[in-house]
């Protein structure tokens, strides 16, 4: 519903000009099979993977988001973290630096290895166990996994005075958020007591998505139908 309201905000238009159908990425992330993902990537089945995607940084058409940090050290550091807690780390970059990282370090997923399996970044979200970002839009779709999140806000008040932000989920997952490294080590020592303690996530779900299944292409299908008869 809230996406709605928005585009009919952005667009000048009514609400009730939307279909609200679903999300064909939440058909993707709850019909995929994670071992079938793994098996794709090369990935052993047996490990647990911990996936860090950060969103855009700076540099990008001289656009100032939050401070640049030391993105190797911070690697460095989620890997020495993760691995102590029995998981093993995956790296999927903002596709505007794929390239540049790809050619720095290991354990990098790109959008073209994805697509070269067949794959998209939904089916990540799907195979994943543990999800880390920070102020990527794609944690709402991870939501409805119900599988444990971190949400890494190391430079929040740079990030939020130069771009800012339509909708800070983390007013609402405060207990998702490490502010520093070490409330990483706080976070994964509790992995289950951290998630949603007092049911934020559901509200999140409630307010994002109307339907928690995989048949949203089927609703867009009958909906295709009902209006252009005459093509389908």
């Amino acid at each position: 519903r809230i996406v709605t309201l928005l585009l009919s905000s952005a667009f000048g238009d009514h609400p009730n000009k939307y279909l609200e159908i679903g999300s064909l990425r939440v058909d993707r992330i709850l019909s995929t099979d994670k071992e079938f993902v793994k098996s794709k990537l090369g990935l052993e089945v047996n490990l647990k993977y911990a996936l860090f995607m950060p969103t855009y940084r700076k540099g990008y058409r001289s656009k100032q988001d939050g401070a640049q940090y030391d993105e190797e050290e911070l690697f460095n550091e989620l890997k020495r973290r993760l691995n102590l807690y029995g998981y093993a780390l995956l790296i999927k970059p903002h596709p505007f630096v794929e390239d540049i990282w790809e050619e720095r370090y290991s354990d990098i997923i790109t959008s073209k290895s994805l697509a070269l399996n067949g794959l998209i970044t939904s089916d990540l979200l799907a195979m994943t166990d543990l999800l880390i970002t920070d102020y990527s839009s794609l944690l709402i779709d991870y939501l409805v996994t119900g599988k444990p999140l971190i949400i890494l806000n190391l430079d929040k008040e740079s990030y939020k005075s130069s771009l800012g932000f339509i909708f800070d989920v983390t007013k609402y997952l405060k207990a998702n958020v490490a502010t520093c490294l070490d409330d990483i080590d706080l976070l994964l020592s509790n992995i289950e007591i951290f998630r949603s303690k007092e049911n934020a996530e559901d509200f999140l779900r409630s307010l994002y998505f109307d339907y928690l299944d995989s048949k949203s292409a089927v609703r867009l299908t009958k909906e295709l139908k009902r209006l252009h008869p005459h093509v389908f």
